[in-house]
């Protein structure tokens, strides 16, 4: 039964059991006094671990934004006006422009800093995709998307903490309006560069009426990367703000490696929110297709 024989233990045993209620003898008495002092081991010399960014945001207390976002980039308040929509819960889009090739390629990499985590009941490879089939990759701007395993994000209220990337404590980006202004003014850029085909663009305010106000994860518990319930998905989906940005499916990897790679410098700090991202992938009935 063990792999090695068990150890002797010193002093005197008995097999013999005594009476229930008999009083102790003197060999059943210990003196704490009689005890070996503990020797405790000092630390003091031991290397001091230095803080990583995770640590340091989960020890600070942080103030959030809970304001409604529909008024919050310079374009969406532009198309408010010209549009006279009331209705807080549109998306702002920058449709896809008619594609025309431009002469010179550029030469982009595919993204391969992770595995794809496939969701049902989509499997690799996908053969149902073509090279005219649309999809999406969806950006949180606050909140937590139906699959728990996606990065989730917040909005901070205060101009003291800067914006940070998920890490391996917190899967979650930590936006600013800065931040979210210079994503916003980059996504235009690509989308006008037109070297990764065809983009649309879009920004989602969640209603301020949200079902789900708190916009935590706690919120999407129950939901899996199994999800595929579209109503479900979609009741969640409205309940987050975030950015969409639609593309070719031959293009998903090059445009998630521009994602990977975007940087934008604040108050002489340079800023990549995008290292350590798990984005998700909708196909174009808005399902999801892979976390990346």
């Amino acid at each position: 039964m063990y792999s090695l024989t068990p150890p002797l233990i010193s002093g005197t045993r008995s097999t013999e059991l005594k009476e229930w209620g008999s009083p102790a003898n003197e060999s059943e008495f210990f003196n704490l006094n009689n005890l070996v002092e503990f020797i405790s081991t000092d630390f003091s010399q031991a290397p001091k671990r230095k803080l990583t960014d995770g640590d340091t945001r989960s020890m600070k207390r942080r103030r959030l934004d809970n304001k409604p976002l529909n008024l919050l980039i310079s374009q969406v308040i532009a198309l408010l006006w010209l549009r006279s929509c009331s209705d807080d819960n549109k998306p702002h889009i920058l449709t896809s422009p008619f594609f025309q090739p431009m002469s010179r390629q550029v030469n982009i990499a595919p993204y391969r800093k992770s595995k794809p985590t496939m969701i049902a009941p989509y499997e690799l490879p996908l053969d149902s995709f073509d090279e005219y089939s649309r999809c999406a990759w969806v950006i949180p701007v606050r909140g937590q998307l139906p699959w728990p395993e996606s990065s989730s994000a917040v909005l901070l209220d205060s101009l003291q903490d800067p914006p940070a990337p998920p890490n391996t404590q917190m899967n979650e980006f930590t936006w600013t309006a800065s931040s979210v202004r210079k994503f916003w003014e980059f996504l235009i850029g690509i989308r006008e560069a037109r070297n990764i085909g065809s983009l649309g663009i879009s920004f989602h305010a969640a209603p301020s009426s949200s079902p789900f106000p708190e916009r935590s994860s706690r919120a999407t518990r129950n939901v899996t990367t199994n999800t595929t319930d579209i109503g479900l998905c979609e009741v969640y989906m409205s309940s987050v703000d975030h950015f969409k940005i639609y593309h070719d499916w031959p293009r998903s990897s090059q445009l998630r490696n521009v994602l990977h790679a975007w940087s934008f410098e604040s108050e002489g700090n340079k800023y990549r929110l995008f290292v350590g991202a798990k984005l998700v992938l909708l196909d174009n009935k808005s399902r999801g297709v892979m976390i990346l």
